[in-house]
C-alpha cells in the first residue's frame, strides 16, 4: 500500500473558521476527518476577529462557550461611529438583543482556530496536517474522489474521502479546480488597509472603536496584546494616488481620528501594512458530485458588519446538520449537497446585495457615513431600531446545532492559545 495515501470520510481543505467548525463537528459524530491547513499556523494577518451572538449561541450548544469565555478576549455591547466634526454616523446595541450573549465577542481568531483544532483533536478519528497545500482534486467517472497535497517537504500526498469540503478561502485552490464559476456582484473594489499597533496602559476600554475623517473610515479592535485596525478608502479615493501622498498623509489621518495613538503611528511604515481589495463575490453553484465549498471558498464578503466569520460557521453548521447521516450511510449525493446551498443562498443574496450597495454607493470624501433624516426618526421606533442589530445578529435563516452533535464531548484540560 503505498504510505503517501491515506482514506477518510471527510478531507477539508482550509483551516479557517468554516473549515475548522465542520471538521470538529464532524469528528464529533464519528467521521475520519482530515484537515488540511497551508500554513504551518493560524497566525496569517488580519483576520476576523468578532463572533456574534447567534455563533456564541452554536457554541453553547456545542457545550463550548464556557472554555470560549475563558480565552482572552473583549465584549462590545454598543458600536458608535463619530464621523468628523464629531457627527454621529451609527450607534447600533446589542444589549437588547434575545440572546444568552447579547454582544460582540472580540476573539482574535488564531487563538480560536487554535482552540477548535484542540477541542476537534481530543476525537481520534480527528486529524490536522499543517502546511499542506491542496494542488489538484482527485476526479474519477465524473466525481471527485480526494485531494493530492504537498507539504513542508515537498512530497506529495493523496487523501481520498467520501467528501471533500473546500475552506481554503477567498482565492480558493478548491473552487479553481473543481470549476465552480462566481460572479462578482460589486462595481469596484474597496480598498482597506489593515495594520496593527501595540496595546498600552490607559488605552480605550472598549474592544472596538469606530471613527471617520475626509477620506477614510477607521475600525481598531483589541486583541490581548495589540490593537488591529482597519483603515476603509471612501470611495472616489484612489489608493495609489493617496499612497504617493507619503505615509505621513496616512499617519495623520490615523492620528486626527484617534489623537492618543499618535506617537505609535509615528513607527508604522508601508511595509507593516496589507492592503486587502474588497470585491463581493459568489459561487453560481457551491458542489460538485463528492465535492462543497463553504465560507469564503463560496461567497466572499464585505468586512463591513463584520458578519464573515459567523456566515462561515453558520454555513460549517448547516452543511454538518444535512450531510451528517449521508456520509454516515456512506452515501452522499449531489441532492444533499445542494441542499445545505438552497438553505442559505436566499439569505447570502439578501446581505450580499445590502452590502454591495452600501460599497457601491459609500460616501465620497467629504461625505459623513450618515442616514437621511427620515431613516433617523423611523430609527427610534423600538421595533425598527433593533431590525438592523438583529440581523447582524442571527441572520434570517434559522440556525441550531443538529442532536447528532449534543452528546458530551472531552473537555480540554488548559484553553488553546496562539
Amino acid at each position: 500500500m503505498n504510505e503517501n495515501v491515506g482514506t477518510y470520510d471527510v478531507v477539508v481543505a482550509g483551516g479557517g473558521p468554516a473549515g475548522v467548525v465542520f471538521g470538529y463537528l464532524m469528528a464529533r459524530a464519528g467521521m475520519k476527518v482530515l484537515l488540511l491547513e497551508a500554513y504551518r499556523d493560524f497566525n496569517r494577518q488580519f483576520r476576523g476577529d468578532t463572533l456574534n451572538p447567534l455563533t456564541m449561541g452554536l457554541l453553547d450548544e456545542m457545550g463550548l462557550m464556557e472554555e470560549v469565555l475563558a480565552l482572552p478576549h473583549n465584549k462590545v455591547d454598543t458600536v458608535k461611529a463619530v464621523g468628523a466634526k464629531d457627527i454621529e454616523a451609527f450607534n447600533l446595541t446589542y444589549s437588547r438583543m434575545p440572546s444568552k450573549y447579547p454582544y460582540v465577542m472580540i476573539l482574535s481568531q488564531p487563538i480560536f482556530l487554535n482552540f477548535m483544532v484542540a477541542k476537534a483533536s481530543a476525537f481520534p478519528t480527528f486529524s490536522v496536517q499543517m502546511q499542506a497545500r491542496v494542488n489538484d482534486l482527485i476526479e474519477e467517472d465524473g466525481r471527485i474522489r480526494g485531494v493530492r497535497y504537498k507539504t513542508a517537504d515537498n512530497v506529495v500526498h493523496e487523501a481520498r474521502a467520501q467528501l471533500v469540503i473546500g475552506a481554503d478561502g477567498r482565492n480558493s485552490v478548491v473552487r479553481e479546480k473543481a470549476r465552480l464559476e462566481t460572479r462578482t456582484i460589486t462595481k469596484e473594489p474597496t480598498y482597506v488597509l489593515w495594520f496593527r499597533l501595540p496595546l498600552e496602559a490607559g488605552d480605550p476600554p472598549e474592544g472596538l472603536v469606530a471613527r471617520e475623517e475626509e477620506q477614510t473610515t477607521l475600525f481598531m479592535f483589541r486583541r490581548p496584546d495589540e490593537w488591529q485596525v482597519s483603515l476603509t478608502l471612501k470611495k472616489g479615493v484612489e489608493y495609489k494616488a493617496w499612497k504617493e501622498q507619503g505615509v505621513e498623509q496616512m499617519r495623520a489621518a490615523v492620528a486626527e481620528m484617534v489623537p492618543q495613538f499618535r506617537e505609535r503611528m509615528g513607527a508604522i511604515e508601508w511595509k507593516d501594512t496589507s492592503l486587502l481589495p474588497v470585491e463581493l463575490k459568489q459561487a453560481l453553484r457551491w458542489y460538485r458530485d463528492g465535492l462543497l465549498v463553504i465560507g469564503d471558498a463560496a461567497h466572499i464578503m464585505s468586512p463591513f458588519g463584520g458578519i464573515g466569520i459567523n456566515l462561515a460557521i453558520r454555513d460549517a453548521v448547516h452543511a454538518a446538520n444535512i450531510l451528517v447521516e449521508p456520509l454516515t450511510r456512506r452515501n452522499v449525493q449531489v441532492r444533499d449537497l445542494k441542499k445545505v446551498q438552497d438553505r442559505v443562498m436566499w439569505e447570502l443574496r439578501i446581505v450580499q446585495g445590502l452590502q454591495a450597495k452600501q460599497q457601491d454607493s459609500a460616501p465620497r470624501p467629504g461625505e459623513v457615513i450618515g442616514l437621511p433624516p427620515i431613516a433617523r426618526l423611523m430609527l427610534r421606533i423600538p421595533i425598527i431600531r433593533d431590525l438592523p442589530i438583529f440581523v447582524l445578529s442571527f441572520g434570517l435563516v434559522p440556525t441550531r446545532i443538529g442532536r447528532r452533535f449534543r452528546k458530551p464531548v472531552p473537555r480540554l484540560v488548559t484553553a488553546a492559545g496562539d
